[in-house]
């Protein structure tokens, strides 16, 4: 197709020492160029105002929604799970052993740009993001257990990054390449988890009103603030998906499905109950971005940071759709269920009342008149009554 572009010449020197008139166009739109094509993309003033508008609403939505949930937390289930730390142990093995080999070997088997397959690998390698509390939150699964994991799998990613990145991911970049971990961001993801996590808290047991209201809006909320990441984000990195191929949408797609089914398949095995295989399952899944990003940003030279970054942004597009379709079909049968449910009561009630009726003697008649003791001739419990029969006495 066209692209449209404006053309401006520059002069440089040449190898001979001559000037050299080079052409250099900027251009407005996306497009896939070739090893031998240099291009300066031009990012309009517009662009610009919608990246700040998106992070400062995305950022208030998170902060707001994360104060929420942690009203809806119980200390003391949080400090049991601790003290038997199945899930946590099960959801560290599932994301720091089973999603970086699994997303090193889906590299590997679709992708041929080794950039592209470190960008896949690094978000294999990062802790469970802020996202997955959300998305266990409307599933209805253990919210205690999922804010619990995040926070000890962003600690552990300290440790566990670097010892991927060096041992696996140093087969897949350059020799004069160096692997910067973020630690700072991933301290700082630790506060950003942690200080709204803790305002909730103090506001449940100090506020309890505040907290019951906060209960009742907590999952709308988090309804909008997804469905405002997965409209609006996508729109504001649509320059992105076109850079993005069928290997990388299925490389994407296998990934988050194979977090998933990982994270399932260890719960069910270690026998947890059904709130907390949903939460271990969605936690596998979601990685935190910002640090793959921040990673890939620090260790490699531009372009080859956003090439990198493309498949990070076509493995997020196929975690949360999925799962956005996946809950409102959930919705509906719940729906479709309440209604049965309440013809089927109604429908029992009447076949009830009407058995009642038939169950009555013809000849009866509604009366009054409590029952007499047997070989009484007056109610003991009425004075008239006494009087009246002793007056038909004979003597």
């Amino acid at each position: 197709g066209s692209i449209a572009t404006d053309a401006t010449t520059q002069t440089t020197p040449g190898e001979s020492g001559a000037d050299a008139q080079v052409e250099v166009h900027t251009i407005t739109a996306p497009m896939i160029l070739n090893n031998d094509t240099m291009v300066i993309v031009d990012r309009k003033d517009s662009s610009k105002t919608l990246d700040t508008v998106f992070l400062v609403l995305a950022t208030s939505f998170m902060l707001i929604n994360t104060i929420n949930m942690g009203c809806q937390l119980d200390l003391k289930v949080i400090f049991a799970v601790l003290k038997k730390p199945v899930g946590p142990a099960v959801g560290v093995f599932s994301q720091f052993i089973c999603m970086p080999l699994f997303s090193f070997l889906t590299g590997w088997l679709l992708l041929d740009n080794p950039l592209h397959r470190l960008g896949l690998f690094t978000l294999g390698c990062s802790p469970g993001g802020s996202a997955s509390n959300f998305w266990t939150l409307l599933f209805d699964g253990d919210l205690n257990l999922s804010i619990t994991m995040t926070f000890i799998s962003t600690i552990i990613a300290m440790v566990m990054m670097p010892l991927w990145m060096v041992t696996l991911g140093s087969k897949l970049m350059g020799e004069d390449s160096t692997i910067t971990i973020p630690y700072g961001n991933l301290a700082l993801s630790l506060l950003a988890l942690t200080v709204p996590i803790v305002i909730g808290l103090v506001i449940k047991y100090k506020k309890k009103s505040w907290a019951k209201k906060s209960e009742k809006i907590v999952k709308p909320m988090t309804f909008c603030m997804l469905m405002f990441f997965l409209t609006v984000g996508v729109y504001n990195s649509y320059k992105s998906l076109a850079l993005m191929t069928w290997e990388l949408v299925l490389a994407g797609f296998m990934v988050s499905f194979g977090g998933y089914t990982a994270g399932a398949l260890l719960s069910i095995a270690c026998r947890l109950k059904r709130k907390q295989i949903i939460a271990i399952s969605i936690e596998t899944a979601f990685q935190n971005a910002a640090i793959a990003f921040l990673l890939l940003k620090l260790s490699l030279p531009t372009p080859d940071s956003d090439l990198a970054a493309v498949p990070v942004l076509a493995q997020l597009f196929q975690t949360g759709p999925p799962l956005l379709t996946l809950y409102l079909v959930w919705q509906c049968f719940q729906k479709a269920g309440y209604c049965i449910l309440n013809k089927e009561k109604d429908k029992n009630e009447d076949e009830s009342c009407e058995s009642n009726e038939l169950k009555k003697p013809l000849n009866e008649t509604p009366s009054d008149e409590a029952p007499r003791t047997p070989g009484l001739l007056f109610d003991p419990s009425k004075p008239e009554d006494l009087k009246q029969s002793c007056e038909k006495l004979p003597f």
